[in-house]
């Protein structure tokens, strides 16, 4: 923008090559800044158009629960994700209480909701959505198709690990998660476990 606006003053004196100039500065201004097309550009195509490498690399972080409770974190492999499945593939169908007690607690939490808040996905995302390039915005459209089936399904399943390892851990030790305020603390918990990765 100030390369535009200082053959912006050059072309008022008449010159055509400042303007051609100035119209070239304008354009690539809109399509990114330097410091944000770096930092897209790896997000997308280091992670975003990679969607098998992301189904393995984020859920992959959930395995650091088996230091915070090997047993809560085997029963949040092994039955919590599955609960949650359940319900979410079939919310009207009939489910145990078990079942409806855990996908209540997750979605109370709002961190699935969250995910395309991830400090990783925000900076793009914001980036190419308020671009008034309307090429940036078509392409943006197109390119978060893999990053949905990728990152965003694997950042969820990384979020579910820890909340259901927090969520078993909490039951273990007697606390009441139908408790608000018991609840609250068990969300800010697996939340910081997870490295706080939200742009709140």
């Amino acid at each position: 923008n100030g390369v535009a606006a200082m053959l912006g003053k050059k072309a008022q004196t008449g010159s055509k090559t400042a303007a051609k100039a100035e119209r070239l500065a304008s354009v690539t201004s809109e399509i990114s800044n330097p410091a944000s097309l770096a930092k897209n550009g790896v997000f997308w195509f280091y992670i975003a158009l990679n969607p098998l490498r992301q189904l393995i690399v984020q859920p992959h972080q959930a395995l650091r629960m088996f230091a915070y409770d090997p047993q809560s974190a085997l029963k949040a492999w092994s039955t919590n994700v599955g609960q949650y499945m359940k319900v979410a593939i079939n919310p009207t169908g009939s489910h145990s209480k078990a079942d409806m007690d855990f996908f209540k607690f997750i979605e109370n939490s709002g961190q699935l909701s969250a995910v395309d808040k991830h400090n990783l996905v925000r900076g793009a995302l914001v980036d190419a959505a308020e671009s008034s390039n309307v090429v940036v915005r078509g392409v943006s459209k197109t390119m978060n198709v893999p990053r949905k089936l990728g990152f965003d399904a694997g950042e969820r399943m990384n979020m579910l690990v820890h909340l259901g390892t927090v969520y078993e851990a909490y039951k273990k030790a007697g606390k009441n998660l139908q408790d608000l305020s018991v609840a609250e603390k068990a969300y800010a918990e697996a939340r910081a476990l997870s490295y706080n990765m939200n742009f709140a």
